[in-house]
């Protein structure tokens, strides 16, 4: 899965030397977190909180960066029980519940994972990506009427601008709880006006295009170009992206078409198709990406099925 436990904190000063020890002993756990030193942000953050004297507000946020460290080192337990500390101390803390969520999932605890989803859902998480993620569960699940609910709400976060990602996870989602909304699906793609990436993808799911010509496009740089000046007041130059952000580029969108022309082709019963384009996905996107975890589970589902 792709990493996702990350979080910008802010720091309160305080002034009493009396607590001086145990927020030293926070400020290097949450600088050691910022570094990528998880190890020692652990080591500080455990003295700050065993101090007993940490300020009421820090030991929430001290607690959730311990427990993302933990879960970055693969320490689930432990890093459930930071953020379920957490959680009691600050009942409405979305960021808490959000990486709880997630390490949940991680871990295999499907049921649990779900329970906080649904919290989740009474409160404003910062960001989509959590509502993304709780659907992506549920999909994983063979739980497509539950993803559904999921993506739509990640959709409907920005309803102005919504994510172009969401909106492929809800009409791939909809279409396997045999729900499909052309009507939404095409009113939410002409909001976006995307001349790029991943346009190519939405046009096959609008009937727009065909399976050879989005992964034709995959293959083309489709990053929008670059201007820069040689020194200030000098007109605009076009540009194009050096070439490691191109093949960068390019190697998101070959693993993002091979997952989602896979998952058409199977919605349009071409399973052979299918298999070849979910293989590839498993191989050619990042190792603990979505889309690689995901290409795994559905090729699962069909040497399932034919059991």
């Amino acid at each position: 899965m792709k990493r996702l436990f990350r979080v910008g904190l802010c720091v309160a000063a305080l002034a009493s030397p009396a607590l001086a020890g145990s927020v030293d002993d926070f400020k290097q756990g949450i600088a050691a977190m910022h570094r990528g030193d998880r190890d020692t942000a652990i080591a500080d953050l455990s003295r700050a909180l065993a101090r007993g004297d940490l300020a009421p507000n820090l030991r929430p946020i001290a607690l959730v960066n311990r427990g993302v460290a933990h879960a970055a080192n693969k320490q689930f337990p432990a890093a459930i029980a930071d953020f379920s500390e957490a959680v009691k101390l600050k009942p409405d803390d979305a960021v808490a519940l959000s990486f709880r969520a997630r390490v949940y999932a991680e871990s295999g605890n499907a049921q649990a994972a779900a329970a906080d989803c649904h919290t989740l859902t009474t409160m404003r998480p910062r960001g989509p990506g959590i509502l993304g993620l709780c659907g992506y569960m549920q999909w994983k699940n063979g739980q497509y009427e539950n993803a559904v609910f999921y993506f739509d709400k990640a959709v409907a976060y920005e309803a102005a601008r919504p994510e172009p990602l969401y909106v492929l996870w809800l009409e791939l989602v909809r279409m396997e709880a045999r729900k499909p909304d052309q009507v939404e699906f095409s009113r939410a793609t002409a909001e976006m006006n995307l001349k790029g990436w991943p346009e190519p993808i939405l046009d096959l799911d609008l009937g727009k295009s065909k399976p050879e010509t989005v992964m034709a496009a995959a293959s083309k740089d489709q990053s929008p170009p670059v201007t820069h000046r040689a020194y200030p007041g000098e007109p605009s130059k076009p540009g194009t992206a050096n070439l490691l952000a191109s093949k960068l580029a390019i190697d998101r969108q070959l693993c993002g078409a091979e997952f989602f022309v896979g998952e058409w082709q199977l919605l349009h019963r071409d399973e052979a198709a299918a298999r070849d384009l979910l293989t590839k996905a498993t191989n050619s996107c990042p190792k603990g990406s979505i889309n690689a975890e995901a290409a795994g589970v559905e090729l699962k589902r069909m040497a399932g099925n034919k059991k």
